[in-house]
């Protein structure tokens, strides 16, 4: 009666050795072969997704723009140049107001502005149709973010009074 390893039952230690040896060099390969399939299939697909975009722009640009924004509130900047009069008490009411509400309307812009370089960077990179370069596509939306930003901080400045 013969097993898988091609030695018989009735045979004793020693006769089976090369048989066990065989069938552990044939394991040893099928394992290194498979780590190779396993290593390429990793390298293949880590070639094809691409790594997310950096955030460090967006970051910055936040950062600028709330600093912008700080700048703009600052006690002593509670008007406009040429302002003579030092502000009431309901004066300075209205302006703690429209300065938390610029905050906050910041805050939702740089939060939606977030959520949308994320989603960017998770969904399924496309194949570039011919002549797109897809840091075209990261560069664009940083300059939209920009300009979004931009264009609010342009919008508090005309609600506080400043000129542009």
């Amino acid at each position: 009666m013969h097993n898988t390893s091609g030695c018989s039952s009735d045979a004793g230690p020693r006769d089976c050795q090369p048989a066990v040896a065989v069938l552990i060099v044939e394991y040893r390969h099928r394992v290194a072969v498979s780590a190779l399939f396993a290593a390429a299939w990793v390298a293949v697909n880590a070639a094809a997704d691409p790594l997310p975009a950096n955030p460090a722009p967006l970051n910055q640009l936040n950062n600028q723009s709330a600093q912008a924004l700080r700048q703009m509130q600052q006690p002593k900047s509670l008007y406009p140049p040429g302002a003579l009069q030092p502000p009431s008490p309901a004066q300075a009411t209205v302006r703690q107001g429209l300065d938390l509400q610029q905050q906050t309307e910041q805050r939702l812009l740089q939060e939606r502005q977030r959520q949308e370089f994320i989603w960017r960077n998770r969904k399924p990179a496309a194949i570039p149709g011919p002549g797109i370069r897809p840091g075209l596509d990261a560069m664009n939306q940083q300059w939209q973010f920009q300009l979004q930003q931009q264009r609010q901080l342009d919008l508090f400045r005309m609600q506080q009074g400043w000129p542009r």
